[in-house]
């Protein structure tokens, strides 16, 4: 067989320009596809979001509020519906922590809630989580019979810190700390439960309050029965009525 090596140059050319025509077209109707199906999915009267599911462990929340916020903001499709809007909405309630959001294939979401735990009273208005951070909610909804904690503003975690160390002297006395204040001065002082309240002061805060911890089983009764205790003295402490002065010093 003879080959006509001109006619085949010439043809060649041809094939490859049809080559790349039919590349090019099937590329453009692969893009326009893709453009009308992005369309469509992005349309919030397609594929709704229909089902609302709220997770977590409530004390305080209502499950059937807070689907109803997600709800209000779950206006658009599956794949358009803002997230970071209904996460903002949800932890707009003082008493979401934190707030986890997921799309559920096809039309669902899942809304993961955290709630606050309060351990503690903060201040006048405040209420303390176990990761020693402060939160604010009516106090209607404040839970009874939390210990009372104070201090200066970024103090909440070191006073949570004396607290603890507090209970864990005095429960296996069977005495309740009841309240631990820190002044801007930086002095402490501690109440107990139906009892008597203890001024430690600006320094030595373990060693002065180990003396009492020491002294309180083998006098139990006087020291129960006092009103104040100031431990700020170098060799042991004072009882007084709650009336003599209680200044911050040393």
């Amino acid at each position: 067989m003879i080959f006509d090596s001109r006619r085949n140059r010439r043809v060649q050319p041809r094939v490859a320009r049809l080559r790349w025509f039919l590349g090019a077209f099937f590329s453009v109707g692969v893009t326009l596809l893709g453009a009308v199906a992005i369309m469509w999915m992005l349309n919030p009267q397609h594929m709704p979001i229909r089902s609302v599911r709220v997770d977590g462990e409530f004390r305080h929340l209502l499950p059937a509020r807070l689907r109803s916020v997600v709800a209000a903001e779950a206006t658009g499709g599956f794949f358009n519906v803002d997230v970071d809007d209904i996460r903002a909405a949800v932890m707009a309630d003082p008493w979401v922590r934190d707030v986890s959001v997921r799309r559920m294939w096809p039309d669902a979401l899942r809304v993961t809630v955290y709630e606050q735990r309060a351990i503690a009273y903060w201040g006048s208005d405040g209420l303390l989580n176990e990761r020693g951070k402060v939160f604010h909610a009516p106090r209607a909804t404040f839970p009874p019979g939390l210990v009372y904690l104070s201090g200066p503003a970024g103090s909440e975690a070191v006073v949570l810190g004396r607290y603890q160390q507090l209970r864990s002297w005095f429960r296996p006395l069977g005495l309740r700390v009841a309240k631990v204040e820190l002044t801007p001065r930086r002095a402490w002082s501690f109440a107990i439960d139906g009892g008597f309240r203890v001024i430690v002061g600006r320094n030595d805060f373990e060693a002065r309050v180990q003396r009492l911890v020491a002294t309180l089983p083998r006098s139990p009764e006087r020291l129960r029965e006092s009103a104040v205790i100031d431990l700020r003295y170098t060799n042991g402490f004072a009882i007084r009525p709650r009336s003599s002065g209680d200044a911050d010093a040393g």
